[in-house]
């Protein structure tokens, strides 16, 4: 077993064959999120999502700019929407995680990794679940008990931001 490295969370797929949707939308005031960060849309501007999210409008595909005033720059993001698949790592709080057979079916919360900002699967967290995961991602070497593998996963609608303007 082998200990994945930390990668940004991405939309891989839709499950309808249909393209996935990004979106471009102005930033808040000094927004310096992670590339892969979980977004949410406050006050008209995008910005990172605070711990256990109420809502995930998508995920950014670049790092957020810093703007020194509200609009000054816009972010661009993958919407978080129940028919898209995503990757991300598999960790908790407390321990890197390993994967499991038994994480395939399993909701879980979604958190940041505080050293690097990497957003990621909190299997650790199955009181505030946002995702479900889908299936394990065993691609470029990967393997079932990897330390922080990759898992496939959907958004729950409940928390869907986009579905709900």
């Amino acid at each position: 077993m082998a200990t994945s490295p930390r990668r940004a969370m991405v939309a891989v797929r839709s499950l309808y064959g249909t393209i996935i949707p990004a979106e471009e939308q102005k930033e808040a005031a000094d927004a310096s999120y992670a590339l892969g960060a979980a977004c949410v849309l406050t006050s008209g501007y995008i910005d990172e999502c605070g711990a256990d999210p109420a809502l995930v409008f998508g995920l950014a595909r670049r790092a957020g700019q810093n703007g020194t005033a509200s609009g000054d720059k816009s972010a661009i993001f993958t919407l978080a929407l129940p028919g898209i698949l995503y990757v991300g790592n598999l960790a908790t709080s407390a321990t890197a995680g390993v994967t499991a057979q038994t994480d395939v079916g399993t909701a879980y919360g979604i958190a940041k990794e505080t050293s690097d900002n990497t957003w990621y699967v909190d299997s650790g967290d199955t009181s505030n679940t946002r995702v479900m995961v889908w299936n394990l991602f065993l691609q470029d070497g990967e393997v079932l008990g990897d330390t922080r593998g990759r898992v496939f996963f959907t958004f729950d609608p409940t928390y869907c931001q986009g579905i709900k303007i």
